[in-house]
């Protein structure tokens, strides 16, 4: 009867685990890597926390750090409008402001 009751437990487990390191595997996929459903299996814990730590392939870095410039195309124009917005939200202080609105204004 133990022997059974010890099978059952350890089926249960193992489906657990099965369920869990396809979370962690869909995870790791979001982002941007594969692979990871064997690690979480096996290794349980330190497996969760590897993929919980993988740094994120996908995401969008800005290309630039200035806030109002992330593209060459856009014009002065629309770059000072969307200047003035962030401004008028108070996303950024005044000397931001007239230090980026100088920027966009110095460049051909």
């Amino acid at each position: 009867m133990i022997v059974v009751l010890y099978i059952i437990v350890l089926i249960i487990a193992v489906v657990v685990d099965i369920y869990i390191s396809n979370s962690f595997e869909q995870i790791a996929q979001e982002k941007g890597y594969t692979g990871y459903f064997w690690w979480c299996f096996f290794l349980g814990l330190p497996g969760w926390i590897m993929v919980a730590a993988l740094p994120n392939k996908k995401a969008n870095l800005p290309a630039s750090s200035d806030p109002v410039h992330n593209s060459s195309s856009v014009s002065k124009v629309e770059e000072l409008n969307r200047l003035s917005a962030l401004h008028d939200k108070g996303a950024i202080s005044d000397e931001e402001y007239e230090k980026l609105k100088g920027n966009i204004m110095s460049r051909p």
